[in-house]
C-alpha cells in the first residue's frame, strides 16, 4: 500500500487525536503514540533515524510533518511540525 493510501486509511479516533505533543508510529499492524512534550528538535530527528534509518523520506499531510523508511513499512506522523525543513531549522537555531 502507498503512502497516501495509509494515510487515508487511518482510523477517524486517530486522524482526531493528532496533537503536537506526539508522535505516531504507524506500522503495517500496529499504531502507537508516545509523548514528546519536551523533546527538543535534535531528539525528535534522533528518534525519526532510530525508527526509519537514515534514509527516510519526509513529506506534509494535512499540515502535519510524516516521514517513512525505504521499505515504506514504517511512518511517523509528527505533528509538532510542517515540514522537515522545519523542523531541522529549529535543531539549527540552538
Amino acid at each position: 500500500m502507498n503512502i497516501q493510501n495509509r494515510l487515508e486509511n487511518i482510523p477517524t479516533q486517530v486522524k482526531q487525536a493528532l496533537q503536537p505533543s506526539f508522535i505516531f508510529l504507524i506500522n503495517e499492524d500496529i499504531i502507537q503514540h508516545f509523548p514528546i512534550r519536551r523533546w527538543q528538535a535534535g531528539q525528535i530527528l534522533a528518534e525519526i533515524q532510530r525508527q526509519l534509518g537514515p534514509n527516510y523520506e519526509s513529506s506534509s499531510w494535512h499540515n502535519y510533518l510524516i516521514c517513512w523508511n525505504a521499505q515504506k513499512t514504517k511512518l511517523l506522523i509528527i505533528p509538532r511540525y510542517q515540514t522537515i525543513t522545519s523542523l531541522k531549522k529549529e535543531f539549527d537555531s540552538h
